[in-house]
């Protein structure tokens, strides 16, 4: 969370290779640990380039389309669906600015 941007760029790309493959089936933690630390480097995430906000958005809406799918009940990690879409309106308003 608190790693330089380079950095950042670098393991939150093999962190979306994680999330969008079969073996994170059933990781709710994994799931909303990534929606937190988007969150939290919101704009470095914008400012890192282009693609790689894009793919973040992309892993966003996949997170918030299949929260059964990593077995995080809404009553405890709340909705990935409302989480994602706040995320992805503010990273592409970020995004059109710059």
């Amino acid at each position: 969370m608190f790693m330089p941007l380079a950095c950042l760029s670098f393991y939150a790309r093999a962190y979306v290779d994680y999330l969008t493959s079969e073996e994170a089936k059933g990781d709710s933690d994994g799931a909303h640990c990534f929606l937190g630390l988007i969150e939290i480097r919101m704009e470095d995430v914008a400012n890192s380039g282009r693609e790689f906000a894009l793919l973040i958005i992309e892993t966003l809406d996949q997170l918030g389309k299949t929260q059964v799918w990593y077995d995080a009940d809404e009553s405890i990690y709340g909705s990935f669906n409302r989480r994602a879409e706040k995320l992805i309106g503010k990273l592409r308003s970020k995004i059109n600015q710059n």
